[in-house]
């Protein structure tokens, strides 16, 4: 299934307001050893570049990736993973503009320390505001994240 989203994409907890950009499936597929361990992919969803929402179940270990382990990551038994995601196959929503809209500005006003300049979070609220499509958005998110 993760070969149906189109990236970047937009990543969330539910019961976390902060969204993540994530520029590639090569990002999506790996983690640390301790990220599986807690469970950070459960429950996870994701929103593609043309507002498809997909929920993520699990997250399979593969193998481990050596490319990406350093010596420190092997040593403390965390090394970086290379994971299968589960998707909910029963689960797909599409998302629009204005629910995107306001899970962003949810997300700068709990994120104060990031938005220290006001400055430029005004000008990003105001970018965000006058947005017209999914896709301009994330191009948005690019620039400031």
């Amino acid at each position: 299934m993760i070969n149906e989203i189109k990236f970047p994409v937009i990543t969330y907890h539910v019961e976390n307001p902060h969204l993540h950009l994530v520029s590639s499936h090569y990002i999506l597929s790996k983690c640390t050893r301790l990220a599986l361990k807690k469970k950070y992919f459960e429950d996870l969803y994701i929103i593609s570049s043309d507002g498809n929402e997909y929920r993520v179940i699990e997250a399979k270990k593969k193998s481990i990736d050596w490319k990406s382990s350093g010596l420190i990551d092997l040593i403390s038994f965390n090394p970086f993973l290379i994971i299968d995601l589960v998707f909910d196959q029963n689960y797909k929503a599409k998302r629009d503009v204005a629910y995107l809209q306001e899970k962003l500005l949810l997300s700068i006003e709990d994120d104060r320390v990031y938005w220290e300049d006001l400055e430029k979070r005004e000008v990003f609220v105001k970018r965000i505001e006058l947005v017209k499509s999914v896709e301009h958005i994330i191009e948005i998110m690019d620039n400031y994240y």
